[in-house]
């Protein structure tokens, strides 16, 4: 059985709508973080190959030493 196989029949198993409400206000903040995770990316490979090698081993070298 797949793990969304699983999950339908777990959630089948429910009859109490306030725990059913629960759940549905949980899925669609994990589908919306999810589509911010994916815009965020995209965003940030965009930048991806613009910057010169010396900025990004500058870049690397301040995040080490401050973090």
């Amino acid at each position: 059985m797949s793990i969304k196989q699983l999950i339908v029949a777990d959630i089948e198993k429910i009859d109490d709508p306030f725990l059913l409400n629960q759940l549905l206000g949980y899925l669609q903040i994990m589908k919306r973080a999810s589509s911010q995770m994916t815009s965020n990316r995209d965003l940030f490979l965009s930048y991806a190959g613009t910057i010169s090698d010396e900025t990004a081993d500058d870049l690397q070298k301040t995040i080490r030493e401050e973090f």
